[in-house]
């Protein structure tokens, strides 16, 4: 069957005539039937990516000047970053391509002619030819490790007719009256008086948590507790070690005053301050000497180890400051949630299946997919060959092919022996 590519670019199937012929853009912008061809939904496409980007700049100003990129970072999930303070009114929209058909990681922007678009994922956005940082945001699993929500954004557009042919169509961005009131007012002077539809765009964006700071200030006060508590350990650690040292030579020195003939007390200091000293050096285990220059010696001793240790402690909890600067982060999305284990199994199961129908249907033709957007060469390709007026001959088995190989291979080995 021989087609002219007129025909082949212009075919619509019946049903998705329907779709568009009832949606409320045909009815109001005065469209014939011979429009419905493939090039007005590329035009369509074309006019809804540039109002896209007109209005791009204008809804989220604020990302521009306070989102940043080091460009020396090991890992492109982690390039972007924010300053703090972070603006409240900071947005990171989730803005790239408007397209037909949907994209694995998109999601629904929005419906005209009855038509889905969809915003196709951007896979690299450092570095792709227009940096939107949103789409570079590093996925985590945990909340505190989160910084800014997902959210979607609603904004106004209209689609308007502005000549006879359908080729005369726009479509442009319609700010919002508290924002701009002038700039509302031109777009709606401007079309006010000619077949126009308003619709409705819904973009993805990234909002930093309200209490984003706050969790900030309590995550440091946390580690400079722990940190604190980390050293009192060591130090009380060594201090264990050190007092088991110093009962040790004491009891050595007491020995050899002894042997020397000198009497020693049995640690029977008397009342009041005595009993108080020795239950304080006890407290800390240690054994109190019994000649008072050594017990002050020793006391200032541990005066000076208790100085220590909190000038320590002190510096460790001023070395943990307030980031002036935070990660781009959001919790993952449910198409994200799923494991490598369960992936894995998804894998192998699909393997299976692409190897039984192999075996199965053995060089048939596979083109039972359905077409969603029923309109243009795909759609008739597909229409034409399920109607059975395309004879599609069998392809040769990729897997026979590859066993011819393999065979003629292992034959010119055995004739170069």
């Amino acid at each position: 069957m021989e087609l002219s590519i007129c025909k082949f670019n212009s075919y619509v199937h019946d049903s998705f005539k329907q779709v568009i012929m009832k949606s409320m853009e045909w009815g109001k912008l005065d469209m014939s039937e011979t429009d419905i061809k493939g090039s007005l939904f590329k035009l369509i496409e074309l006019k809804l990516n540039g109002a896209m980007w007109s209005a791009y700049e204008s809804l989220a100003p604020m990302h521009l000047d306070h989102v940043y990129v080091n460009l020396s970072a090991a890992n492109k999930s982690e390039a972007l970053y924010a300053k703090l303070p972070v603006k409240k009114d900071l947005c990171l929209p989730l803005v790239n391509k408007i397209v037909q058909s949907k994209p694995k990681g998109g999601y629904l922007c929005c419906k005209v002619f009855g038509v889905d678009w969809w915003m196709e994922p951007c896979k690299d956005s450092v570095s792709s030819d227009y940096c939107v940082p949103g789409w570079s945001a590093k996925s985590v699993t945990r909340m505190d490790q989160s910084n800014f929500y997902q959210e979607g954004m609603h904004v106004d557009f209209v689609i308007f007719k502005y000549g006879k042919s359908y080729t005369d169509i726009d479509v442009t961005y319609v700010p919002s009256p508290d924002k701009n009131k002038d700039a509302h007012d031109e777009v709606v002077l401007r079309v006010e008086s000619l077949p126009h539809v308003r619709f409705e765009m819904t973009f993805q964006c990234l909002y930093p948590h309200a209490d984003l700071e706050d969790g900030l200030a309590r995550e440091m006060e946390d580690k400079k507790a722990n940190i604190e508590k980390q050293i009192r350990s060591m130090i009380t650690t060594a201090s264990k070690a050190a007092a088991k040292a110093a009962n040790a030579a004491e009891k050595k020195r007491a020995k050899a005053k002894a042997k020397a003939g000198v009497k020693v007390k049995n640690g029977k200091h008397g009342q009041g301050q005595g009993d108080g000293m020795a239950e304080f050096f006890s407290s800390l285990g240690l054994v109190m000497p019994d000649d008072h220059e050594e017990r002050q010696q020793k006391l200032q001793e541990i005066i000076d180890h208790e100085n220590q240790l909190e000038s320590l402690v002190q510096k460790a909890r001023d070395g943990i400051k307030m980031p002036t600067q935070i990660l781009i982060s959001k919790m993952v999305g449910n198409e994200e949630r799923q494991s490598r284990c369960q992936r894995a199994k998804v894998m192998q199961e699909a393997l299976k299946k692409a190897k039984a129908d192999i075996n199965a249907t053995d060089g048939k033709d596979e083109s039972s997919l359905e077409v969603s957007f029923q309109l243009g060469p795909c759609a008739a390709a597909n229409n034409y060959k399920e109607s059975g007026m395309v004879t599609i001959l069998n392809k040769r088995s990729s897997k026979k092919s590859d066993q011819l190989c393999k065979d003629v291979v292992g034959l010119g080995k055995h004739l170069m022996r």
